[in-house]
């Protein structure tokens, strides 16, 4: 599998999650690849449930000894961990009965969140968690990574994909291609020991391959371009003289270089591809109102 295979060639990516993909510019396993994390978390070591302390951001892991559904001012199914050194709750507002089923006590539990006070002391309220009726492994020794989502496409799909596609990827073939293969690699899946130093270097990388790629299509474009052949737009019944009388202001110093810009190429073989920017009332119209009466005498 290379760059360029549409993403619908990886596992579980059906139409549907294909238009969803397609929302963050995602259509091949390139482009999967390139949907670099905006940040990362440190989820390599648990935390035991008796040194959390009130907005700490931590992995925790324990067994249900307990769940049940609280009719408060909201419902809400509240779940207590215990890991041998104390109790924790995970609450969740929004919850169905899979997910009750999969907390219900006995269950082992590996859970990430922020700790905040609750009704009842330190609780994590909608934790990305995992579940099981066996004791979970331990935490991945990597840094985990945060990507920019969409409606309906968590975090969870998203990294799935990306190490899916990391590991069908002919790694060879896209190394011969250009791509920076092992700083990609490494983006997506830091050491839990990577640096921000070490990190910004990666990225920096992918960013000189990105710009140098896109300076080279682009002067691809103009060469061929300057291939092409179009009619010859030169001076000829003076009606930009005309309407020049006729504006009744004079030009600018910057609106006549813009103009004779425009003119001189309209009066050349090759097409013309220019971008005019400027606030409003700087004279954008008036410049396309002399082109276009250039065009106009012909």
């Amino acid at each position: 599998m290379g760059p360029d295979t549409a993403v619908t060639a990886l596992k579980g990516v059906g139409p549907s999650l294909a238009e969803k993909l397609k929302g963050l510019g995602i259509a091949r396993v390139g482009d999967l690849l390139l949907h670099l994390p905006l940040r990362y978390e440190d989820r390599t070591r648990i935390t035991p449930l008796n040194r959390i302390s009130a907005g700490a951001t931590v992995l925790i892991a324990g067994q249900v000894v307990d769940a049940k559904v609280s009719y408060g001012r909201r419902r809400s199914l509240a779940v207590t961990l215990d890991d041998g050194h104390g109790y924790l709750n995970l609450r969740f507002f929004h919850f169905s009965k899979a997910q009750q089923q999969g907390l219900r006590p006995g269950c082992h539990v590996q859970a990430f969140g922020t700790a905040r006070f609750g009704a009842t002391g330190l609780e994590l309220a909608h934790p990305e968690y995992r579940s099981s009726e066996q004791p979970l492994p331990p935490p991945e020794p990597e840094l985990t990574p945060v990507y920019g989502i969409t409606r309906g496409l968590g975090q969870a799909r998203i990294r799935t994909l990306v190490r899916g596609a990391l590991a069908a990827l002919d790694q060879a073939s896209a190394t011969e291609a250009g791509w920076p293969v092992p700083e990609i690699t490494y983006l997506h899946q830091p050491p839990a020991s990577a640096t921000a130093e070490q990190i910004e270097l990666a990225q920096s990388q992918i960013a000189i391959d990105e710009l140098t790629a896109y300076y080279l299509i682009m002067r691809h474009r103009q060469r061929d371009r300057q291939r092409e052949r179009t009619l010859e737009l030169p001076p000829a019944n003076q009606l930009g003289r005309a309407l020049q009388r006729h504006l009744g202001f004079t030009l600018t110093g910057a609106q006549k270089r813009a103009l004779t810009d425009v003119l001189n190429d309209l009066g050349r073989a090759e097409p013309m591809l220019r971008l005019i920017q400027g606030d409003v009332g700087s004279g954008k119209t008036v410049v396309a109102a002399f082109a276009a009466i250039r065009a106009a005498e012909h």
